[in-house]
């Protein structure tokens, strides 16, 4: 589909003009998308408001044009791209809106819509809205996140009231007031000859739906209707910025499938005839007589030639074949040969200081790398399991798992005592990462149980979920901050672990860590219990994991 846009915004009768817009270059961006567009409606007073807009466009835009490349074709679903550009754009303002006393309460509106093909994705978060004109009827995409809309839906009040209303101004959701937001995001079949309209409140509360039908039908090209709408609506008031980002919808070039199928789909079957659009040049009727031979013969050849053609590219493509319009017309690429990879040695390296991932609060249970892709799997508060990208990015959503239920109360100075417990996880060399909670450590160990040393200046409040990459970084969850913390390997060695007092070895066939006193690393018994319970079982003592 090809997309042709045009926007215009104005700041009607307000003093500054908080709204902002995008029409994004997807092929600059070598994104694999037709088209995408954003727009914002800043709120929050001062220049706040057109700070909070121009975050949440530049966010958006930011995060499309990276999730949709064209080299990762595949890989991300373009609902879940938009669903993570408004909850990346979310972070980001609230962000903003906490740096400083004054910005409290600063957010904005946003509305970001992606043609691919003939599916049209919209997503949004607040009263800016997304419409789809088709034959003259104007469709409404998007339902307002206001007090006086959720009203009309809830039949309380009628269209026109709600118009008129003193609260239509009063939102209930939008990019950058809570912590976390989730975003409506839908998709829509679309046509070519569609015009596709993003849109704030400026013009939505000053223009009836019919004139906006009207005058998109009558433009010639999307920026002489973006033009006529703002012009419109400061005609009837102006009483807000006014934005309106327009898009024709064009057929594009048909691939080279659909060409082979016009080729061979007879007039008949297509429906039409060749002068269906001309009555003048239908035929005169004339005597019927048999066709000759010739003509026969060179219609079964062409059809003999064109079908042979079909198999045998078909043939070339399945065995690897590329086709390019200059010769060799057919080609094969030479296959790539992997270079080795290269052997990693995640003993014997240590930790730079860890930085937030994932800013959202999770659970302290739940924490996997997976050693093929790196996807890491954490658990937000709510119960639902988040695919996280290496980089920290949402991929998806898994499942949800059951609310988060109080433990019960633990004997003084057993494992888990006061909700602390142990978590252990190992990186493919099978070196152990021991995670303890009321040390306030990280302990890192050889597979034979010989401590490599402590990962101590994490400054960690309260380690739990603990997991460990095939490259060497660490993903922990600190518990009292409820964020995903990443270390990456360094050069620096790792802290040695201090060498701790005398203690004694509880001889019990069955180590219980509620009964058993403590254990020093150097006793050959500690080492050889320690690698006999898989290391299952760590008893705490004097601050030191053991």
């Amino acid at each position: 589909m090809n997309v042709i846009a045009g926007a215009k915004t104005d700041p009607g009768q307000r003093a500054n003009n908080e709204d902002l817009y995008a029409v994004v270059d997807t092929r600059n961006h070598q994104m694999r998308v037709d088209g995408a567009l954003i727009i914002a409606d800043g709120m929050g007073g001062r220049s706040f408001g057109e700070q909070a807009s121009a975050a949440a466009v530049e966010t958006v835009e930011s995060v499309l044009a990276e999730m949709l490349d064209s080299h990762r074709e595949g890989e991300v679903v373009i609902a879940d791209a938009l669903a993570t550009a408004l909850r990346k754009a979310n972070a980001k303002v609230y962000e903003l809106s906490h740096a400083e006393e004054d910005r409290r309460g600063m957010g904005t509106t946003c509305v970001a819509a992606v043609i691919d093909g003939e599916t049209l994705y919209v997503a949004h978060a607040g009263d800016s809205r997304a419409y789809l004109l088709r034959e003259g009827l104007l469709k409404q995409l998007t339902a307002d996140h206001s007090y006086v809309a959720e009203q009309v839906r809830a039949g309380a009040i009628s269209e026109e009231g709600a118009r008129k209303s003193r609260f239509r101004n009063i939102i209930t959701r939008a990019v950058g007031i809570e912590p976390s937001i989730e975003a409506d995001v839908a998709q829509f079949e679309v046509r070519p000859g569609d015009v596709v309209l993003l849109c704030t409140d400026g013009l939505s509360n000053m223009v009836e739906e019919n004139d906006i039908a009207r005058t998109l039908s009558q433009a010639t090209t999307p920026q002489a209707g973006a033009d006529r709408l703002v012009q419109m609506a400061n005609k009837n008031g102006g009483k807000d910025n006014i934005t309106a980002v327009v898009a024709h919808l064009k057929a594009g070039t048909r691939t080279l499938r659909m060409q082979v199928a016009d080729l061979i789909r007879s007039p008949v079957a297509a429906g039409s005839a060749p002068w269906a659009d001309d009555p003048s040049s239908i035929p005169h009727a004339s005597p019927s007589r048999p066709a000759p031979l010739l003509g026969a013969l060179v219609g079964l050849l062409t059809a003999f030639s064109l079908g042979a053609a079909l198999w045998f590219g078909t043939l070339l493509t399945q065995a690897g074949y590329h086709f390019q319009s200059a010769p060799p017309f057919a080609v094969r690429p030479r296959p790539v040969i992997a270079a080795p990879p290269k052997v990693f040695d995640a003993a014997h390296v240590a930790y730079a200081s860890p930085t937030v991932l994932y800013p959202m609060p999770v659970r302290g249970d739940l924490l996997t790398v997976s050693p093929k892709d790196g996807l890491i799997t954490v658990a937000a508060l709510s119960g639902t399991v988040v695919v996280l990208s290496p980089e920290g990015g949402i991929l998806r959503y898994k499942f949800q798992l059951p609310a988060v239920r109080a433990k019960a109360p633990a004997a003084a100075g057993a494992l888990g005592a006061n909700g602390a417990t142990l978590h252990i996880a190992a990186d493919p060399q099978g070196n152990l990462y021991v995670s303890d909670a009321l040390a306030k450590t990280v302990t890192k160990y050889q597979p034979n149980g010989v401590a490599l040393g402590l990962v101590s200046h994490l400054s960690l409040t309260n380690p739990q979920a603990i997991a460990a990459s095939s490259d060497g970084t660490i993903y922990l969850i600190d518990g009292e901050r409820l964020k995903v913390l990443h270390a990456k390997p360094s050069t620096t060695p790792l802290p040695p672990i201090p060498t701790p007092g005398t203690v004694k070895l509880t001889a019990t066939p069955s180590f219980n860590p509620a009964l058993a006193e403590s254990v020093t690393p150097s006793s050959s018994a500690a080492k050889s219990h320690i690698r006999h319970t898989g290391y299952r079982h760590f008893r705490h003592y004097r601050g030191r994991q053991l």
